[in-house]
């Protein structure tokens, strides 16, 4: 509809319009996951760096019930 009311700068222009929105909760989303994973960091008493490194892979899985990464 849009295509037939003004051609394609009419459609470049609304879709512009309807994604800016989606820009901003994407951005602010992507802040809250920052927040939320520096607040967890620091709040693990078994946790001795803020910082995570993908490289390393620990040893012991602390969520697991049995503390390992084995799989039976």
């Amino acid at each position: 509809a849009l295509l037939l009311l003004g051609g394609l700068e009419t459609l470049q222009t609304a879709s512009i319009v309807g994604g800016a929105p989606l820009l901003v909760i994407a951005v602010l989303l992507c802040m809250s996951i920052y927040k939320i994973s520096r607040y967890d960091l620091q709040n693990q008493p078994h946790v001795e760096s803020d910082e995570i490194d993908v490289n390393k892979f620990p040893e012991h899985d602390h969520w697991h019930p049995k503390g390992t990464w084995d799989v039976d």
